[in-house]
């Protein structure tokens, strides 16, 4: 994610929606590993040089398929870059 603000255009915005480490072990899909999650700081961290529109941590209900169904913790963030 850290060469994004570099290739994005200006106005361009990125919207992204990941699993947070606490959704390890809930069995809603996701990575099962820490270092394939995403935090509100890891996301605002890496991606330093967009401006944050919003980037939230919550639980929601997934229903997207077989292997990911329940409630599942995520991280969404909407960035942009300035024009």
């Amino acid at each position: 994610h850290r060469t994004l603000p570099s290739i994005m255009n200006s106005g361009a915005a990125l919207i992204i929606e990941g699993y947070t480490e606490s959704n390890i072990g809930r069995g809603t899909g996701g990575p099962q590993a820490a270092d394939f999650c995403y935090s509100k700081e890891i996301l605002e961290k890496e991606l330093a040089g967009l401006i944050v529109l919003e980037c939230t941590e919550e639980e929601k209900e997934v229903n997207e398929g077989k292997y990911h169904m329940g409630l599942a913790a995520v991280c969404n963030g909407i960035f942009t870059k300035s024009s």
